[in-house]
């Protein structure tokens, strides 16, 4: 029973493994724009504010890693205040912010999927007394039992606005399979990917 328990837990592990990924879907830039990223306010708009603290912060991470000085929101503004536009100025004016990236989640997609019962055999090990007691033990028979996976698709949006003038740098889509199974890994993945496609861009160096 242990053995079928363990097997029965690899396959699962496996299954939320592959759920789990991170991606964007479409990417918009200003080609015109002549600025340089100095400082950026990084917003991640949630009401769970430890998830909001996880994703900023390793946004601000991969920005420092890439030579870009960055600032979570959550770490300069107050967690119950409202991130409007008076408070955003006044913070852009107090650290020196020239940028400010906002992301937020655009659409949510509950998805499932089943997977049926399987059986497995498994051949013992090469050892035998005689015929007699081998035989019966050619196979050995391993079930687990059939089971669905649940998981979000989750969309979200990112802009990146010029602090000064408030106009539109950056804009990316994106989408992760199942972001809350590790928020960590996804915020990682997803600050890696937005790093990437500003370098690409030209925003930062």
């Amino acid at each position: 029973m242990l053995k079928r328990f363990a097997i029965w837990c690899i396959s699962l592990s496996f299954v939320l493994a592959g759920c789990s990924s991170t991606r964007l879907t479409s990417v918009w830039a200003d080609k015109g724009y002549q600025g340089k990223l100095g400082t950026v306010l990084v917003i991640g708009v949630s009401e769970n504010l430890r998830d909001r603290r996880i994703f900023e912060d390793a946004l601000v991470k991969a920005f420092k890693g890439a030579g870009v000085k960055a600032l979570s929101s959550a770490a300069v503004l107050p967690a119950d205040h409202k991130l409007d536009k008076k408070s955003l100025e006044e913070a852009a004016r107090k650290y020196g912010v020239d940028a400010v990236m906002i992301t937020s989640v655009v659409g949510v997609e509950e998805n499932e999927v089943y997977y049926p019962p399987t059986t497995t055999y498994v051949a013992p090990p090469l050892y035998y007394r005689d015929m007699w007691s081998y035989y019966p033990q050619v196979y050995e028979t391993y079930s687990t039992p059939g089971y669905t996976v649940k998981y979000q698709n989750v969309k979200l949006e990112s802009n990146l606005y010029d602090a000064g003038t408030g106009a539109l740098v950056w804009s990316a889509a994106s989408e992760a399979f199942d972001p809350a199974s590790d928020i960590r890994k996804f915020s990682n993945a997803l600050a890696s990917q937005f790093v990437a496609s500003l370098r690409e861009a030209g925003l930062i160096p």
